[in-house]
């Protein structure tokens, strides 16, 4: 994989070069607090057969840090994956997104129609929950956006976490939350956090006119997996797998596992 950084300070790594770009090409976005290193166990499994785009989130990994909260909207996560993929000229490839990723590939799948071919949602972020605890979880991470807000601003990237010295993480692995958002910055957390709270997409997701498939953990305690089942009948080329023993982080707890599913998946699509 060799590394670079856009002219916004955007990291990205990509496999190849030569024959790789007759290849299929597979863009991984993370979830909040990742950054690349989340699909590592993918690029060693799929880089044979396939072109890898693997990129660092805005304020996440070696990416830039921004300093302000607007900076963080959606739609500018949804304009990076744009930047990347136009300036080197990749088309028709597959959009791979997990949690809060899955609402930058919403918007640029939206934005940006017949560049990809196809779309997979990794614990997706369906829409905003209108239950009274979620709202008043929204109020609390928008006190707390308000006070990252005025606490000196990091500058500093941060690193690639090894995911590896975290097995069979819970969603609420208190090591491993420590690590990622120490990694990512309080500012960077809170304000990204807001930004779902405040966004709501439930009626977006019908629009997505290409084939996509949805996988989803049984035992997600941050996503209910009844919010995948509501995004699939709403997407109309859809297919929805749930992981019986997934939690939020099925993604690097069970990579074998999804990246199975992903094969077939994308077997089917060549």
């Amino acid at each position: 994989m060799k590394e670079f950084f856009t002219p916004s300070g955007i990291y990205y790594r990509i496999s190849g070069p030569g024959p790789q770009a007759q290849k299929t090409t597979l863009v991984f976005v993370h979830g909040l607090t990742g950054s690349a290193s989340s699909w590592a166990e993918y690029e060693k499994a799929l880089s044979k057969n396939f072109n890898i785009l693997n990129l660092d989130l805005r304020g996440h990994g070696k990416s830039k840090r921004f300093k302000k909260f607007g900076e963080y909207a959606i739609v500018n996560f949804a304009e990076d994956i744009f930047e990347i993929t136009s300036g080197l000229g990749v088309k028709n490839f597959v959009l791979i997104s997990h949690s809060f990723g899955t609402l930058a590939a919403l918007e640029f799948l939206l934005r940006h129609k017949g560049m990809a071919r196809s779309a997979v949602f990794l614990s997706p972020n369906f829409s905003a929950d209108d239950a009274p605890t979620a709202k008043m979880a929204g109020m609390a991470v928008k006190a707390a956006a308000k006070i990252a807000a005025i606490l000196p601003a990091r500058t500093k990237s941060g690193r690639h976490i090894d995911y590896s010295k975290f097995p069979n993480a819970s969603d609420w692995d208190m090591k491993l939350n420590i690590a990622d958002i120490g990694n990512t910055g309080l500012r960077t957390y809170f304000f990204c956090l807001r930004h779902i709270y405040e966004t709501d997409c439930a009626d977006k997701w019908s629009r997505i006119d290409i084939p996509t498939l949805i996988i989803h953990g049984k035992k997600d305690t941050v996503i209910p997996a009844r919010h995948a089942s509501g995004m699939a009948k709403k997407i109309p080329q859809c297919e929805l797998v749930f992981m019986e023993n997934g939690n939020h982080l099925f993604v690097i707890n069970e990579a074998r596992e999804t990246i199975k599913i992903l094969e077939k998946f994308l077997d089917a699509q060549a």
